[in-house]
């Protein structure tokens, strides 16, 4: 995952470690980002930390799937892939830093488009889906360190995880639930990755997957910046896995006449029920939409994307840049008014041919403010103070060594700093929390401590008839604990989850069956088989309530868009 740049909380200048957190950028079922800078040898530039949420510090399940992201992204190498730079743990905090992508993502860009009532060409579609397939492509053909597959597939490409930056890149984000051979957590059964509305047939039926799959979402994404709407995606879930289950789409040429045959037979082709009617790779079918934008409109480049970006968004282009530049300069010695902002690696969007947003007007800014809240340019300003707890300690890789680490190392409730380089299976084995419970569980005893034979004496006649009263008493409830234990045996066989997630999401309260089970996003377990009722009540918008059917040891995944409400 990136960055994206928001106003939505007020900069808490956190000190994580060597890092400022700046402000919160997202917040997600399992993680949240941050807008942060990095103080250590010197001030590093505007980067992305997703660290695991704290009340999921302590969880296994979350803690690996998130150190295998760290994994599998680690390996990823691609301009159309946001970097990630560093897995660390700071006290009980995994996190991971990543290179921040100024841009948006396409449900944003779906969303302006119709603000601005105006529809997305066929050609700046077409260029959109050739970023994602090239990146996806990287991804598929991935190898590890030994040159063999490791059959890496995305599964949850949709428009939240594709971002077009403002410098003109596409962008693939969140290998959060990527399935990878070498993974080390395994889906469950009956457990759905992914979100509903994109996932394909085979995946909604809990079938093998292949790369194939992510072809088939790429598919639905284009479609629906094509058609400004959802595909497969409904408010009832089950009519959403019903919907992609047996492809019930219409056909694109009868929602937008005018787009051309040759981008309509391609993504007609990656919504094929089969896998094996669909391109072959994201290597073709990214082959076929150059095709079609060389023959349809050739002039049509990343200049003509950026042009767009820049007039669609370009007042928060301008307050964004402002913003992101006052950001930069936190911590940097001789910080002095110029005519023009300081540049960065960040906010330098200049690409040749492009169109770019006159700049603010510098004179009279006077101290920048952020959320109404002054930023410290001191001349000089030092790092900020580390957190309590004990020292970091940071493995950087030597040019003239392999850049292995050595697992043993890893000691608990001591701060780790890893390269990408570094992380393999048995560093993530050795970060998880329960491998050192475990650890600490099979070591031998320091000491052994002597047993005392008691002396035996004969029982008594009164003790003889009171021993065989207590092991009647004994059997019985052997036999009672006997009973209750195979009837929850059985009552287990029959529960299930159920995932809840909003859009926006405003911390809805969640009701199962009118009993209140926490705030969306949540996961609610225990859940018995059968028809149930999901009530979702959030300030601002009006009450959502869907119906759903749990079958036994599954996971349903109930996703709603709250309606804003008219009127107080």
């Amino acid at each position: 995952m990136a960055g994206r740049a928001t106003t939505s909380e007020a900069p808490r200048f956190a000190p994580f470690g060597r890092y400022l957190l700046l402000e919160r950028l997202a917040v997600g079922g399992m993680a949240e980002v941050y807008l942060a800078k990095r103080f250590d040898e010197g001030v590093s530039d505007l980067l992305a930390i997703k660290r695991i949420k704290p009340s999921l510090a302590e969880n296994d399940d979350f803690i690996r799937m998130f150190l295998d992201e760290a994994k599998i992204a680690a390996r990823l190498s691609h301009p159309g892939i946001a970097r990630i730079l560093e897995l660390g743990r700071i006290g009980r905090s995994h996190y991971l830093a990543m290179d921040f992508v100024w841009g948006k993502d396409l449900l944003a860009i779906m969303r302006r488009v119709k603000l601005l009532g105006a529809q997305l060409s066929p050609s700046f579609v077409a260029w959109i889906g050739i970023g994602m397939l090239d990146a996806l492509d990287s991804a598929h053909r991935l190898t590890d360190r030994h040159g063999a597959p490791m059959g890496l597939i995305h599964r949850d490409v949709s428009p939240q995880n594709v971002l077009v930056s403002f410098d003109g890149v596409v962008k693939l984000i969140d290998f959060g639930i990527a399935k990878a051979q070498s993974r080390s957590t395994e889906t469950q059964a009956g457990v759905l990755k992914g979100k509903v509305g994109y996932m394909s047939p085979e995946q909604v039926k809990g079938s093998k997957i292949d790369h194939r799959s992510d072809l088939f979402a790429v598919g639905t994404c284009l479609y629906e910046l094509l058609t400004l709407r959802t595909l497969f995606a409904r408010e009832n879930a089950l009519e959403a896995m019903e919907n992609v289950r047996y492809v019930k789409a219409e056909p694109l040429e009868t929602q937008r006449a005018d787009v051309p045959a040759g981008l309509a037979s391609a993504i007609a082709r990656a919504h094929a029920a089969e896998p094996d009617a669909r391109w072959a790779s994201a290597r073709d079918m990214a082959s076929a939409l150059r095709a079609f934008l060389a023959q349809h409109d050739p002039s049509f480049d990343r200049v003509a994307a950026v042009t767009w970006m820049r007039d669609a968004f370009r007042k928060e282009l301008v307050a964004e840049r402002v913003r992101l530049d006052a950001f930069d300069q936190v911590g940097r010695p001789q910080v002095v008014r110029a005519e023009e902002p300081r540049r960065n690696s960040v906010t330098d969007l200049k690409v040749v041919g492009a169109r770019d947003p006159a700049p603010p007007d510098w004179d009279g800014l006077g101290e920048t403010l952020i959320n109404d809240e002054p930023i410290p340019f001191v001349e000089g300003a030092p790092p900020p103070a580390p957190e309590e707890g004990p020292a970091e300690v940071y493995f950087h890789r030597d040019a003239s060594a392999p850049g292995a680490v050595d697992p043993a190392a890893l000691e608990e409730d001591v701060d780790v700093s890893l390269e990408p380089s570094q992380i393999d299976s048995a560093v993530i084995e050795r970060l998880l929390p329960a491998a050192d419970e475990k650890a600490e569980a099979a070591r031998e005893p320091t000491q052994r401590h002597r047993t005392v034979k008691p002396e035996i004496l004969p029982p008594s006649p009164r003790s003889r008839e009171a021993s065989w009263l207590v092991r009647a008493l004994v059997a019985i409830a052997l036999t009672s604990a006997g009973a209750l234990a195979y009837y929850l045996y059985a009552s287990s066989l029959v529960v299930a989850s159920i995932e809840v997630r909003t859009l926006p999401e405003v911390d809805a309260v969640v009701l199962l069956d009118g009993v209140r089970r926490g705030t969306a996003p949540v996961r609610l377990e225990n859940v018995q088989e059968g028809r149930h009722v999901v009530t979702i009540v959030a300030p601002g918008f009006e009450d959502a309530a869907r119906e759903i059917v749990v079958t036994s040891n599954t996971t349903v995944m109930v996703e709603v868009a709250l309606q804003p409400r008219d009127g107080p």
